[in-house]
């Protein structure tokens, strides 16, 4: 097995998914010729921001999750 790399140690698991979801879809509308023509995201932008959306509502539930847990905070503040 391998060691992390020193950046890996402090990220929760599943924030470099979430990242790495990001910049995928970043990275692909700004280079896809189909995307900069059409002034429109192409069927694959569409499907990696899907995935981007995903990673991020999971996360966000997993944080929600974590905070129901937790006696002394209360959510009733917000």
């Amino acid at each position: 097995m391998s060691t992390p790399a020193p950046d890996e140690k402090d990220t929760p698991p599943g924030r470099g998914l979430l990242d790495q979801a990001r910049v995928s879809y970043e990275t692909h509308v700004r280079t896809c010729a189909r995307c900069a023509r059409d002034d429109q995201v192409c069927r694959a932008a569409e499907l990696l921001k899907r995935t981007y959306d995903n990673f991020r509502r999971t996360a966000r539930r997993s944080r929600g999750a974590e905070f129901r847990t937790l006696p002394e905070n209360h959510q009733s503040d917000r």
